[in-house]
């Protein structure tokens, strides 16, 4: 057995102190609520009560088993009554990202598929990646898979606010990202602190500079050729997502939103798909 399944089966074993039978469902007659009611209380419990009720016996435990391993997507803002005591949704502390991770590597490894931290008013993806980091080389019963807590990931909404270092930790967190979600703010602020974007006249140009593929951006070039005809500029879009791709090579999709919070689904987004 593996570093890895190892550490898997350590986890089971921390949802769930005692092995627990799919059958225990159909034969503990006793409980006072029938299993569809638990899984819903379980399901709109804060995580403080859904330990609470994960104690009580076998069947409440196997309830919390059954609602970890239905986790796919994460939203922060599920968790900011929990978050108060750490800094909230305005700061992200040591302890603050301690707890997020904490949480996530409850989910089994393969399961969470999209993340939304776009309730985050400060920068946070950057110090999630170091917070793995320290837990990584610390004695952890889950050491082997906290690198992969992010790495199943294809969907991100981003937080509020965001700099280089912060996606650099995007790209390391989460290599197979496919849909990235951010704002125009934070995307203007990029291409602001970004030397090569600040200073390239084209794709071919960013292209060039990244030792990318021309064959790997041809959507992106019709674009920008098909804009230039129109006499539109876009660049400030393609540039980025072209210099994007760069880290995340499976980058499919980008969707920007607006200011006042509305998703739109820019241009951008439908030739960024291939």
């Amino acid at each position: 057995m593996d570093d890895i399944e190892s550490a898997n089966c350590c986890q089971e074993t921390l949802l769930c102190d005692e092995p627990v039978s799919t059958e225990i469902r159909a034969r503990h007659p006793t409980f006072p609520f029938p299993v569809a009611v638990l899984d819903y209380v379980v399901l709109f419990s804060s995580q403080k009560d859904r330990k609470r009720i994960a104690s009580l016996s076998q069947l409440t435990q196997a309830c919390y088993r059954d609602f970890r391993c239905s986790i796919n997507h994460f939203d922060l803002a599920d968790m900011a009554e929990e978050l108060q005591p750490y800094g909230g949704l305005a700061f992200a502390p040591r302890s603050w990202c301690e707890f997020v991770v904490n949480f996530l590597i409850e989910t089994p490894i393969g399961n969470l598929r999209s993340v939304d931290l776009s309730v985050m008013k400060e920068k946070v993806i950057e110090k999630l990646y170091n917070c793995t980091e320290r837990m990584c080389e610390q004695t952890h019963p889950l050491q082997p898979i906290i690198p992969n807590v992010f790495a199943s990931v294809t969907s991100w909404v981003l937080p509020q606010y965001v700099d280089w270092r912060d996606m650099n930790a995007l790209c390391a967190l989460a290599p197979n990202l496919e849909e990235l979600i951010i704002t125009y703010r934070c995307i203007d602020m990029l291409n602001r602190t970004s030397d090569v974007l600040l200073n390239v006249g084209s794709i071919s140009e960013v292209i060039e500079t990244i030792g990318g593929d021309p064959k790997d951006f041809t959507n992106l070039l019709m674009f920008e050729k098909e804009t230039k005809r129109l006499r539109v500029d876009a660049s400030e879009f393609t540039h980025f997502v072209a210099f994007l791709r760069h880290g995340l090579k499976n980058l499919k999709l980008v969707i920007v939103l607006c200011d006042s919070n509305e998703k739109r689904e820019d241009a951008v987004q439908q030739h960024v798909r291939h």
